[in-house]
């Protein structure tokens, strides 16, 4: 018996000789969080698992990176093109992003522009301009639509954004946030327009940190550091301040405010570890800390102030998952609710392009009914 038990011990891990067939068989079954999980019950795995689709696609958010806006000329004219690749962390398939041929007189107002606001599929770009401002348009990697909008002549360089609907409704309006010296404006553009509608709402105030629209309200809500909160209303145009600073021990430069449900909520991280979440009680007037998102998830790219919810996500219920900057990289990370910890998702959501064609990522929600290839 003593001879049988020394044996056992001295065997490899059965585990590690696992049939591909059997492994492929239980990891299909998997949604993509247990799948994040399943690599560390044996290193061996690692390659396989990666290589493996499910049997069916979640509503995770992808990954659009290496977007690139560059010049060429051929034949004497000038092309622009964008190159960039969409990320499916299900699949882990990679759908290539091309479009040529844009008019020549758009070029200047695209190039190495970066999106602000992500919604149903469409992404919303803006590029600060030398003498004319800051330029806007949209752009659906699925359908290869670009719409472009009238430059702003008073902005010029941090903007936060938001847009009611996508830029196909016939009534879509954007709204921007942004600074000029100290003064802080609201920009909001209807489609159809000639211009932007501008105004001054503050003077010498704190930068605002992030904006959301509400349809339900109909308003447009800020937040500054430390949770304070002011709205604009979209008809009157009249601003308001809703809640003043007093959440002081939230990190400065990572907060970030969301639509979920119909609550607007506040989510802030610290040192990729420690993570803090707020829902605004309207009762009482005040921040309250929150434990749950009932079933849901959200996802946000604190670089680019934009976040997608998904109110079902299975096997990702009460997850933040979030892109960040630190210690000269970038963190892909899933911040629970439940356990108050930290998951490393780098091996899924934290692909990385070829040194010197990366110009940034951004989440953005899969519209299939545009028809991609590989």
């Amino acid at each position: 018996m003593a001879e049988k038990i020394k044996k056992r011990k001295g065997e490899t891990r059965p585990w590690a000789d696992l049939h591909e067939d059997l492994l492929r068989t239980i990891i299909q079954k998997l949604c993509l969080y247990d799948r994040v999980h399943s690599i560390l019950v044996c290193k061996e795995w690692q390659a396989k698992i990666l290589t493996i689709q499910p049997l069916t696609s979640s509503r995770l958010p992808w990954w659009m990176f290496q977007y690139n806006w560059r010049k060429s000329f051929q034949n004497n004219s000038q092309k622009l093109t964008l190159d960039g690749m969409l990320f499916n962390p299900d699949s882990r398939k990679l759908y290539p992003v091309k479009k040529d041929n844009w008019k020549s007189k758009d070029m200047s107002l695209v190039f190495q522009a970066r999106p602000c606001a992500s919604e149903q599929g469409w992404l919303l770009f803006f590029k600060g301009l030398r003498k004319n401002g800051t330029s806007f348009f949209f752009y659906n990697p699925f359908s290869n639509d670009f719409m472009l909008l009238p430059s702003l002549s008073s902005c010029t360089g941090y903007v936060r954004a938001a847009f009611s609907r996508i830029p196909t409704s016939p009534d879509c309006v954007v709204f921007i946030a942004y600074h000029v010296n100290q003064e802080l404006h609201i920009g909001t553009y209807t489609f159809g327009e000639k211009n932007w509608r501008t105004q001054v709402v503050a003077q010498a105030g704190d930068i605002v940190k992030s904006i959301v629209y509400s349809s339900e309200k109909g308003e447009v809500y800020c937040v500054f550091w430390g949770g304070k909160l002011a709205k604009f209303d979209v008809v009157s145009r009249c601003w308001s301040l809703v809640k003043e600073r007093s959440l002081y021990h939230l990190a400065s430069n990572k907060q970030i405010l969301i639509e979920y449900k119909g609550q607007l909520l506040l989510f802030s991280i610290h040192d990729i570890q420690l993570g803090y979440i707020y829902r605004f009680d309207w009762s009482l007037m005040d921040w309250i800390a929150l434990d749950s998102l009932g079933g849901g998830a959200i996802f946000i790219d604190f670089s680019q102030s934009l976040s997608i919810a998904v109110e079902e996500a299975s096997g990702w219920e009460d997850n933040i998952v979030f892109k960040t900057y630190g210690n000269s990289r970038y963190y892909y990370s899933s911040y629970s609710l439940k356990t108050r910890q930290s998951c490393d998702l780098s091996e899924y959501y934290g692909y990385e392009p070829k040194q010197g064609t990366y110009c940034g990522t951004t989440w953005i929600q899969p519209q299939m009914q545009g028809k991609l290839k590989n």
